[in-house]
């Protein structure tokens, strides 16, 4: 991983009328080249859009690569119909870009934000997502380490039967 100095970005599913706070968390990064991964299987609501937020909670402004659906500040009125919209692909210091990714297909393993100077953030979840989050990883080794257990008791238990 590669540390952004200033940069710092919070993820969340957007609500369009409870705005940011009201949000789920999904986590936050400190470089525009890193990796989140979510022991999650599925962060998209049910019933609505899937509105991903990238909020800057940092210091420096970063520059989405192809832009956004939004840029809205994040604190304030979410409801409120003023957009920042001269420029879709930056997100200043206290701004948070929305992405609908309802109509973004293949999201079932994660998906990757696009940065300029050709950094990403992946966000990985699902089956991925599980088995790379740290908890993934432990519940991994202790399984495999069962096993082993068990075929070693079975192999001896054979052994002493013959």
């Amino acid at each position: 991983m590669r540390l952004d100095r200033g940069v710092r970005l919070l993820f969340a599913v957007y609500d369009p009328t409870g705005g940011l706070p009201a949000s789920r968390i999904l986590g936050e990064v400190t470089s525009t080249s890193s990796r989140l991964v979510l022991p999650i299987r599925d962060p998209a609501p049910a019933g609505r859009d899937f509105l991903l937020a990238v909020a800057n909670v940092g210091t420096e402004t970063v520059r989405l690569r192809g832009g956004s659906d939004q840029v809205r500040p994040i604190a304030g009125n979410p409801a409120s119909p003023q957009l920042w919209t001269e420029d879709s692909g930056r997100i200043g210091p206290g701004a948070m870009a929305i992405l609908n990714l309802s109509r973004v297909s293949g999201l079932w393993a994660g998906v990757t934000i696009h940065f300029d100077d050709a950094k990403d953030v992946k966000i990985t979840w699902g089956a991925p997502g599980m088995l790379l989050s740290p908890m993934g990883l432990a519940a991994a080794g202790v399984f495999a380490v069962a096993v082993c257990a068990l075929v070693i008791v079975f192999r001896k238990r054979r052994q002493s039967a013959a």
